[in-house]
């Protein structure tokens, strides 16, 4: 809540919720109710889902689309299967009093991809994960069909690979532009999540991450990793040990984006 609080964000989308109750009332206790809470259960069967909080005083029609019963051909057992381990559910944001059928100002994509813990004939999950990148490839085309080439996309989250070089994201990759790439982020100004394993050597990965369409992407003013902060409001270095990370709220960073309305609310401007 602190972090959220600092970040002041007008939309932020969350990964590993236990259901749209307790988003709601984390929202109303310790942010002041101001946000509006949004989720729909996806497949996960531990109950961990993808949702979104929208600052109530912005003057945006919000509808939400899941794309939870998408599915694939598993190649281990040849199964049909629902492709997404959770959801990649989708905001279509537009004015206030439009209708429908109406070009939103902003499609949001929320992600949690499979994690890297084996499957069955599926080291790391790579083969499941690579196709679950080939399926949200398919949802951006589909808006992109629907609404024009050019409607203002962005897909946030966690990508559960390193997205800087796995050739897994290529979908997502060969369709929208890492907003960290915009802005020139490098090195550690990149890291969203550090891994301690007992007695190897820390790992710092880039593994969360926004990406914007190129239509969105010249509105990029600011792109980074927020980093956790001590009692005095100081940032807390990168943790190099198992000890260290567990004194922060998460094992992953959060990731901002602020984008310029000028393209949204032209009129406004």
């Amino acid at each position: 809540a602190r972090v959220m609080k600092d970040l002041d964000a007008d939309i932020i989308t969350m990964q590993e919720l236990e259901g749209i109750d307790s988003l709601a009332l984390f929202n109303k206790q310790y942010l002041n109710g101001k946000y509006r809470s949004l989720l729909i259960e996806g497949n996960d069967e531990r109950g961990i889902d993808v949702g979104f909080l929208i600052k109530k005083d912005l003057p945006l029609q919000i509808v939400m689309e899941s794309h939870k019963e998408m599915t694939w051909i598993d190649p281990i057992d040849k199964k049909v299967r629902k492709l997404f381990s959770r959801d990649v559910p989708a905001l279509i944001i537009r004015r206030e009093g439009e209708p429908s059928s109406a070009k939103p100002l902003l499609i949001v994509l929320g992600n949690h991809a499979k994690s890297k813990r084996d499957r069955n004939g599926d080291p790391l999950s790579s083969i499941l994960r690579t196709a679950q990148y080939q399926g949200m490839g398919k949802i951006i085309d589909g808006y992109r069909r629907k609404y024009g080439k050019d409607v203002p996309l962005m897909i946030a989250g966690d990508f559960n690979t390193t997205v800087t070089n796995s050739p897994e994201v290529k979908p997502v990759k060969d369709r929208m532009i890492d907003a960290f790439d915009v802005k020139g982020l490098k090195g550690n100004a990149r890291v969203t999540h550090t891994f301690h394993p007992n007695g190897g050597k820390t790992e710092n990965n880039q593994i969360d991450a926004v990406f914007v369409s190129s239509s969105l992407a010249s509105s990029v003013l600011e792109a980074g990793v927020y980093r956790y902060k001590d009692s005095n409001g100081r940032e807390i270095p990168l943790p190099t040990t198992w000890d260290e990370r567990s004194e922060n709220p998460s094992d992953h960073f959060p990731v901002f984006v602020r984008v310029s309305t000028k393209q949204i609310f032209p009129e406004a401007h």
